[in-house]
């Protein structure tokens, strides 16, 4: 009988760092066996392989493959969501925060792609614990969005509005546009699509798209300028 390595019996260098780097190389390397070939096709040997490291190594940062899965899941969120909130909190009027909120959703998902196949496609049907990880991360933007709302809403910027509704419609928007271009248009720029989607979503709530008044508007500026000269 093979007995599976675990953290007590594996002879590692003890360095913080050392153990950092592998863990990360590890997770890294998850990340890609993961996006590549599903959850449930993948193994340890192959993320074992691919990160540089050894099979004792891996059960010394990770019991189980799952346990890597919902490990890497969670840090993922975390990391995604970060982005999005400090991006949000660099924005002082509430139209740009919540235009800011959709566009770097969307430019996150679509620069990393691995990241996006990961945590909208291959790893659906992984299990209870995941789908309630998925489902508080979405939770989690609805929130931000709802909340934004509800600011432009006290501000007298939009009209009075079931906030939590339509912020569960954004998401679910978003995560569709995203989904058809993992599948079907993967190799096209999402460019477009994202422009049109934030023009949809703020129109339906009352705000312009910012990024094409802003483009307009330094046109329009460009042309007075130089009939003016």
């Amino acid at each position: 009988m093979v007995m599976k390595p675990t953290s007590r019996s594996v002879k590692l260098d003890k360095s913080p760092v050392k153990i950092e780097k592998t863990r990360r190389k590890i997770m890294d390397a998850a990340l890609k066996v993961f996006s590549e070939k599903g959850y449930h096709v993948s193994n340890v040997d192959e993320i074992v392989e691919k990160s540089g490291t050894s099979k004792g190594g891996f059960y010394f940062h990770f019991p189980s493959k799952k346990a890597l899965f919902l490990t890497l899941v969670d840090e993922m969120l975390k990391i995604l969501f970060a982005k999005i909130e400090n991006a949000v909190n660099e924005k002082s009027d509430i139209a740009d925060q919540i235009e800011t909120a959709l566009s770097k959703a969307l430019h996150i998902f679509t620069k990393y792609r691995s990241l996006a196949k990961f945590l909208l496609v291959e790893a659906v049907g992984s299990g209870s614990q995941f789908e309630k990880i998925r489902f508080e991360s979405y939770s989690r933007f609805a929130c931000l969005i709802q909340g934004l709302l509800d600011q432009a809403i006290k501000e007298k910027r939009i009209e009075p509005m079931d906030t939590e509704t339509v912020s569960w419609i954004w998401v679910g928007a978003i995560y569709q546009v995203i989904i058809r271009w993992l599948y079907l248009r993967n190799d096209v720029s999402l460019k477009k699509d994202i422009e049109t989607l934030k023009s949809i979503l703020l129109k339906s709530v009352g705000i312009k798209n910012l990024t094409l008044v802003q483009n307009c508007s330094r046109i329009n500026n460009l042309r007075r300028n130089k009939n003016g000269s």
